[in-house]
């Protein structure tokens, strides 16, 4: 299912172990614990001697596990329904001025019960329920209800190319909706999304003439809990952006943009219009102060990747290092819901949707 939605999910030894590695030598950490919705033993076996992983704990597998591999990395797995938990005890050496991991040790299953359904949440269950355990149970199913509340509503399918790939695939109504909502959730005037970010199609059921959005939708559209840089530009630094947006490398990062319309040919910025209509940019001559500033938004992601044009480089990765930098604090999809719900409180439920094109070839 995963793979359907343009996910791809896959065991990458190599990179836990590096990751590891570095946190020791750091010395960030004195203990590595692997904690994994994965087989214990499996992942275990598959990180190899020389991984400096202490122990490893697992689940998935609705089952038991206790182990050791030839290598003596133990690895610990309960059975499911809360049935049983595991335990381990991490010994540690206090020497003067350090820390040292001695082993993993008196590593064992407990098996609460073998009679499930003495943990269900039933009347002839209740003097034998914790009630600590209990509260922080119907604290995460409360949770896991939420993000399938109803924030609003769409009345235009958002997806990934409204055109195919005519417009050399920039007419994206759910690519315009994610740098609305970029922009909107850090107060910028203009956003941007990268076209490889937009991994879902949010369509209109058939026959119905809305379709219901939820926190779910919100994770599904922003998959990446990236943060939302944002930066205050003059328009010369704009015109910068967009002329390396309208080449092939910057196509891939700067996809789709909301807050103005940029017309282009042969690679080349023509014209820069307001969603307003004036245009402020023509053919090299300005209608507007050029060093006035405008705030822009855009994931992290599009701010820290370089992708060279020739003799162009991702303007971003500089100013990253400059005051034009304002602010990092909020992910996209923290602030698609709170834009959202905003949103969707003053207009009855409904959510608009930019159906227009943003970056328009002239060729």
């Amino acid at each position: 299912m995963f793979e359907e939605e343009g996910f791809e999910i896959r065991p990458d030894y190599d990179r836990v172990n590096t990751i590891a590695a570095e946190l020791e030598d750091s010395r960030a950490c004195d203990a590595t614990i692997l904690l994994t919705h994965g087989d214990a033993s499996v992942i275990a076996t598959g990180l190899g001697d020389g991984s400096v992983i202490d122990l490893v704990l697992g689940g998935h597998t609705h089952k038991s596990i206790l182990g050791e591999t030839p290598w003596d990395m133990i690895y610990l797995e309960p059975s499911a329904k809360a049935s049983a938990y595991t335990y381990a005890e991490l010994w540690f050496t206090l020497e003067e001025e350090s820390v040292r991991f001695e082993r993993v040790a008196n590593a064992h299953v407990v098996t609460v019960t073998d009679n499930i359904s003495q943990l269900y949440d039933l009347p002839k269950n209740e003097e034998e329920l914790d009630p600590q355990v209990f509260a922080l149970s119907e604290t995460a199913i409360s949770a896991a209800e939420s993000v399938n509340k109803e924030i609003g509503y769409i009345t235009v399918d958002a997806v990934k190319y409204l055109n195919g790939q005519d417009n050399d695939g920039r007419d994206s109504t759910c690519g315009n909706w994610m740098a609305s909502i970029t922009a909107r959730a850090v107060g910028a005037d203009v956003g941007f999304i990268n076209v490889g970010g937009i991994r879902t199609d949010l369509k209109i059921p058939k026959g119905q003439d809305r379709r219901y959005i939820t926190a779910a939708d919100l994770s599904a559209v922003f998959p990446f809990k990236n943060l939302i840089y944002c930066y205050e530009i003059t328009y010369e630094d704009l015109l910068e952006l967009l002329e390396y947006a309208v080449t092939g490398s910057g196509a891939s990062l700067l996809s789709q943009m909301t807050g103005i319309t940029c017309y282009y040919k042969d690679n080349k910025v023509e014209s820069i219009v307001t969603d307003g209509g004036e245009a402020i940019y023509e053919n090299g001559t300005w209608t507007v102060d050029p060093k006035e500033t405008i705030r822009i938004a855009l994931s992290e992601f599009i701010a820290t990747t370089d992708r060279k044009e020739k003799d162009m480089s991702n303007p971003l990765i500089s100013w990253n290092e400059t005051d034009r930098l304002i602010s990092t604090d909020v992910t996209d999809v923290e602030g698609a819901l709170t834009v959202l719900t905003e949103e969707a409180a003053e207009n009855d439920g409904y959510l608009y949707i930019d159906e227009g094109k943003h970056f328009v070839s002239l060729d």
